[in-house]
Formats: structure tokens, C-alpha cells, sequence
């Protein structure tokens, strides 16, 4: 295995056609722009499993209406989890896993 770093999306999905591969990003992707986030859409419906940790709510945007609407789009199953850990910053007690699977 070794790590690849990508600038672009289209040379990200270029590598990864014919591979499985899972996404996973704590926060990063949630704060994007909806512009931005389309871009990553045809990774996310291709992908096997797709774990988003995010807030609720992110500039105007509802993450929770957010994801909904992606998991109908690709057909995908989407699981709502609370983020928990022990001594959880009280600002973070609200955030949830946004689970996208087949």
C-alpha cells in the first residue's frame, strides 16, 4: 500500500476506476461549499461505504438534510449516528456519523 496525494478530482477518479475504495472524512467535506461537494458526488455513488463526521448545521447548510438527499440520489443506505467520546467537548455533543452504504 502507499499514499497518494491528488489536486484534482478528475485525476483522483481516473485512479480509482475499477477499485473499491471507502471515503472517510471527519469534518472537511461537511464544510465544503454544496458547489464543491458536487464535484466529490460521482466518488461518493461509486464508493462502497462513505463515513462523513460532521455538525448538524455548516454555514446555512443542513448536513442532515444534506446527506438524506445524497443517499436517495444514489439509491444508498444511510445510517445516522451520534458522535460520542468520553470528556466530549460540549459544542461536539450534537455532531453525528453520516453513514452511506449499498
Amino acid at each position: 500500500n502507499k499514499i497518494e496525494y491528488f489536486n484534482d478530482i478528475y485525476d483522483l477518479e481516473k485512479s480509482l476506476v475499477s477499485k473499491d475504495y471507502i471515503i472517510f472524512s471527519s469534518y472537511a467535506f461537511s464544510e465544503f461549499p454544496i458547489i464543491i461537494r458536487k464535484k466529490f458526488e460521482d466518488l461518493i455513488k461509486k464508493s462502497k461505504l462513505s463515513i462523513f463526521l460532521s455538525n448538524n448545521k455548516f454555514e446555512n447548510v443542513d448536513n442532515n438534510e444534506y446527506f438524506s438527499e445524497v443517499s436517495k440520489k444514489f439509491q444508498k443506505n444511510l445510517i445516522v449516528k451520534n458522535f460520542e467520546y468520553p470528556s466530549q467537548d460540549g459544542y461536539t455533543k450534537k455532531h453525528k456519523y453520516f453513514i452511506l452504504d449499498n
